[in-house]
């Protein structure tokens, strides 16, 4: 009965092993996507849609987005905010003009991004709402950091 149970672990163990070798993803050793980026399409209608990634770089998650952006036919695909372990946030509201003046911001919380996101979007417009936030991986023992281009 113990060589049962020792062969039995032992073909577990080998199974564990081929299936962190084989499989994608089984790994624990995938790295953490601290880079977000969000896109917005369409900008230039009553409607924008958004589009938010999260990468390993800046220049995978800015690509990411802007290529499902794309990919969904939306056009003046526009880089409104990326951030680095943290949160994004977009606000929309309505002018007496053309067009749908908003705001997006980033920041450590997201109560701190929703915030920024609301007050920029007020400086040029009234009835701001919050449409959305998002987060990457965060690590608290990591700066966070951000920007529009």
């Amino acid at each position: 009965m113990r060589r049962l149970s020792v062969l039995l672990a032992c073909v577990a163990m080998a199974l564990t092993l081929i299936a962190i070798i084989v499989v994608p993803g089984a790994s624990a050793a995938s790295k953490p996507q601290y880079f977000g980026a969000l896109y917005v399409g369409d900008v230039s209608l009553t409607e924008n849609k958004l589009y938010w990634k999260t990468r390993t770089s800046k220049a995978s998650a800015t690509q990411a987005a802007l290529n499902t952006c794309q990919q969904k036919g939306a056009t003046d695909c526009q880089l409104v905010v990326w951030v680095y372990n943290g949160w994004a946030a977009f606000a929309e509201g309505q002018s007496p003009g053309p067009g749908s003046p908003s705001g997006a911001r980033w920041d450590r919380t997201e109560l701190g991004a929703a915030k920024a996101a609301l007050k920029a979007c007020q400086q040029d417009a009234r009835g701001c709402n919050l449409v959305g936030t998002w987060k990457t991986a965060f690590d608290p023992k990591k700066k966070t950091k951000g920007g529009f281009k």
